[in-house]
């Protein structure tokens, strides 16, 4: 793979780049305290905005840690600055150009098509910039707009691995779904 780290994407209606401190507040506001937000987020566990500083914090060491390795973009609205989620992606297997990659939006932002606009942008970075042979993703089975989501961008559902989970927003027992993108241009 081609590292190249977490470099400053633009779509027409976002910018998606590195976390900076100044983000703290507007990423609290728009996607920490957003219960909805986290219905399906099993990572973050956000009740205080010093939670929040964590893991900003946390995401610029990891930029000077792995300046190349670390992929962890911010999403910023263009027309008014605010934060209003992230993508990250976590290097699985290097030596298969192996990496998953996670997202989250703001529930005020659901259903305008944004999620959509950042991750087709990243998923082209990954699969043309860097190289990546394959790009994995996984989502609950009742969360039924990320599933659609990963299709819409291009994903094929691979598995369902059967009562993987307690749902954080139905408190059931659900199915684990896992997707995945191959790079068709791939030259190993």
């Amino acid at each position: 793979m081609n590292h190249l780290g977490t470099v400053r994407l633009e779509t027409e209606r976002l910018i998606l780049r590195k976390f900076e401190e100044k983000d703290i507040e507007s990423f609290h506001e728009n996607w920490g305290i957003d219960a909805k937000t986290h219905e399906h987020d099993w990572y973050y566990k956000i009740n205080t905005i010093e939670d929040t500083k964590k893991i900003i914090y946390e995401m610029l060491e990891r930029y000077n840690m792995f300046p190349l390795h670390s992929y962890k973009w911010v999403i910023e609205l263009k027309s008014n600055h605010e934060v209003i989620g992230n993508i990250g992606v976590n290097i699985f297997a290097e030596q298969h150009q192996l990496v998953e990659i996670g997202y989250s939006l703001s529930s005020k932002y659901f259903r305008q098509g944004l999620m959509t606009e950042a991750l087709t942008k990243v998923v082209d970075f990954l699969l043309n910039d860097v190289g990546v042979r394959i790009i994995v993703a996984n989502a609950d089975s009742d969360n039924i707009a990320s599933i659609n989501l990963l299709k819409k961008v291009g994903f094929n559902m691979d598995a369902t691995l059967p009562e993987r989970k307690v749902s954080k927003k139905s408190g059931k027992v659900v199915d684990s779904c896992t997707f995945s993108i191959i790079n068709k241009n791939f030259k190993g």
